[in-house]
């Protein structure tokens, strides 16, 4: 039977976040990225856990006067970010108004298996 590992990607509406990766659990996962979070977060964490190779993105939106943190999923890096930022511009904020997406960002993108870490180790040699 393949191990699984698990990740985490944790948000605060403050823009805090944290992140785990290759944890043992789900519960696990969100644990670390919880303690990751609240390391820098006046408000609430949130922590949303994958599996294996699933992908997630931690996505912040600021429009001056409301700010927000989401979390969107997928099985590459690409779907991740879009789902993310699609689930961000989609939530209703105060007054019955959404966020432009101009008006978000990608905080961090993590695989459950780590696999983050080899692409942003093939980036910084492909630079060298």
């Amino acid at each position: 039977m393949p191990c699984t590992t698990y990740g985490a990607v944790s948000v605060a509406d403050d823009g805090a976040w944290g992140a785990s990766w290759n944890a043992p659990s789900a519960s696990a996962a969100q644990q670390l990225a919880n303690a990751f979070c609240l390391q820098s977060a006046t408000l609430t964490c949130l922590a949303y856990s994958i599996a294996g190779k699933a992908w997630m993105s931690g996505i912040y939106c600021n429009n001056g006067s409301v700010q927000r943190g989401s979390v969107g999923m997928g099985n590459d890096p690409a779907a991740a970010i879009r789902n993310g930022f699609r689930i961000a511009v989609q939530s209703q904020i105060m007054g019955g108004n959404f966020f432009n997406v101009n008006e978000c960002s990608l905080s961090t993108l993590i695989a459950g298996n780590g696999a983050q870490l080899q692409a942003q180790q093939a980036l910084q040699q492909g630079t060298e």
